[in-house]
């Protein structure tokens, strides 16, 4: 390959990656049957330490502020503190009452039923994944739809406090290797077309 084209394919794939939107949402929500896709991993670093409330993943203004309340039993997704076991996420709440503080009502929350125990300079990783909705927990849940792209998301305890640093999102490291590789090649043949 040219060496100039080889410098393109990997600017091509640079892009590709830093494009690459944070959330995919796909499904439909309304009927109970929507996913959300985080592309990366998503790190927190703890802020504020908590000892007593089920910790939150805040995706602020993910949904319209329609006035409803909706809670539905979510798959698929997962977190650990400090790179220990992984946690399973339960549920998405939507419109969530007890919103208040830095959590508002627009908010869209995912959240597991366990308790860790969060201390400042933990470091909290949702995983990357698809969470799949299963059912609603409240019968006459009336979700409002997704969109794809970028959000803040940050972590709060159940008072809607928050507790952690917005997310620092971490592309795929298989995908940084290869396109690390992919630049090392690259640059290794510009070198020798040069000498030639």
């Amino acid at each position: 390959m040219k060496p100039r084209l080889l410098v393109a394919a990997i600017t091509l794939l640079l892009c590709a990656q830093a494009r690459t939107e944070m959330i995919t949402i796909g499904g439909d929500q309304a009927a109970v049957a929507g996913t959300l896709t985080l592309n990366y991993d998503l790190v927190f670093t703890i802020t504020t330490a908590s000892t007593h409330a089920n910790p939150s993943f805040v995706f602020d203004e993910i949904v319209s502020n329609d006035g409803t309340y909706s809670v539905a039993k979510m798959e698929g997704l997962e977190f650990s503190v400090n790179g220990g076991d992984r946690i399973a996420i339960e549920n998405w709440y939507d419109n969530s009452p007890g919103s208040a503080n830095d959590q508002t009502y627009n908010d869209g929350l995912l959240q597991s039923s366990a308790q860790p125990e969060l201390a400042i300079n933990d470091i909290v990783t949702l995983h990357a994944g698809t969470g799949t909705m299963t059912g609603y927990i409240m019968a006459d849940a009336n979700f409002n739809p997704w969109t794809s792209g970028d959000y803040t998301v940050f972590m709060a305890n159940n008072s809607g406090i928050r507790l952690s640093t917005d997310a620092v999102p971490e592309p795929a490291t298989a995908g940084l290797l290869g396109i690390s590789a992919l630049a090392l090649y690259g640059i290794r043949r510009i070198k020798n077309f040069n000498r030639a």
